[in-house]
């Protein structure tokens, strides 16, 4: 069990770089203009927000002690969501651009961040030159070619008959094979009810409450460049950087509530099921210096590039209700968890514990 927990933790960070990338190149969807820059990216990171703010605040059921004593324990978690099929694909002609069309109208379908990674469209401009070319095109970045999203993390919980409190960590740490550095922080609070009440049998169920709190943060360096573009006059020749401050910022906060109701088989295993309702925030921003292609402001069939400070900022909401159901397993010194987390996004949940004392 030390050694499937050790590659899930594994697969789940070398996971988290092919998103980084990815979520990088969300610096050039905003080359044809700030405004559709925005709804490009919102279109293209949704499914990433909805995934890592349930996955923040999923809440597993996590057992208390059944002899009375307490229990310090020291694990891996793993969460893992997919994305249904409806949201790992966009459509560019529901986005209502300004300034941007589909080089193809009949096949306007793009790739989301957890879509096909060989899924691309090509954008124009809808302004075209003398000899009817577009001023712009450039390609919609391609999907992760993961429909899930895995969010892993080192685990503390303590543990007594009637509560438990546990602490989720990722310390900031980079990504592999990408700039990104990550954090995340989570905690949980759960009380059995079965401790309190005298019609539940504390020694065959139990029945707990709890809530949650947690929070991700991300930030990486970028580099977008003018390039890629058909000028025929270009009158200011405003695109001179310097481009060397530019950083992706991504923040999430998640909250949680959830019950589960718990069954003992003999003296390991618990079998449960429960409700987690969760609901979270999302902020992505590119701070920083960027070229963005304007009109020629003289009125000209041409364009020119023109640097734009801190050119997005993207705040989001979502929430969901999940059902969950899976086992639990205690023995003298270790305790595994699985769960399945039931909704629009779906997944499961692993933790490996070991009881410290």
């Amino acid at each position: 069990m030390k050694k499937t927990g050790g590659i899930l933790l594994i697969w789940s960070i070398l996971t988290l770089g092919l998103f980084a990338q990815e979520t990088g190149q969300t610096g050039n969807l905003i080359k044809g203009g700030v405004a559709d820059g925005n709804k490009l990216v919102d279109a293209y990171t949704r499914p990433l927000n909805k995934a890592l703010i349930f996955s923040l605040g999923q809440m597993d059921y996590t057992g208390f002690v059944r002899d009375n004593g307490r229990r310090f324990s020291v694990g891996l978690q793993t969460v893992y969501l997919m994305a249904p099929r409806s949201e790992r694909t966009y459509n560019l002609n529901d986005l209502n651009l300004e300034t941007l069309e589909p080089e193809d109208p009949d096949n306007a379908e793009a790739a989301t961040i957890l879509g096909d990674s060989l899924l691309q469209n090509t954008l124009v401009s809808k302004k075209k030159d003398l000899f009817g070319r577009p001023l712009i095109k450039f390609k919609t970045p391609g999907g992760s070619g993961y429909a899930g999203f895995p969010l892993p993390a080192l685990n503390l919980s303590y543990r007594t008959t009637a509560w438990s409190a546990h602490f989720g960590l990722i310390p900031l740490l980079p990504v592999p094979t990408t700039d990104l550095k990550i954090f995340m922080l989570r905690g949980a609070f759960n009380f059995n009810l079965a401790s309190k009440l005298d019609f539940i049998d504390a020694g065959k169920s139990a029945w707990d409450v709890g809530v949650t709190y947690g929070y991700f943060h991300g930030f990486s360096h970028l580099d977008v460049r003018p390039d890629g573009v058909i000028t025929l006059f270009n009158p200011t020749g405003n695109h001179n950087g310097p481009y060397d401050n530019q950083r992706l910022l991504i923040d999430y906060h998640s909250f949680a509530a959830s019950t589960h109701y718990a069954r003992f088989l003999g003296k390991h295993w618990q079998v449960f099921a429960g409700l987690n309702a969760v609901f979270g925030t999302s902020s992505l921003q590119l701070k920083g210096k960027y070229p963005v292609y304007l009109t020629d402001p003289m009125g000209g069939v041409s364009i020119t590039a023109t640097d734009v400070e801190d050119p997005l900022d993207i705040q989001n909401s979502y929430g969901g209700i999940f059902v969950q159901t899976g086992l639990r397993a205690d023995w003298k010194h270790w305790a595994l968890l699985v769960q399945a987390n039931l909704a629009n996004y779906s997944g499961l949940s692993f933790r490996l514990s070991y009881k410290l004392w």
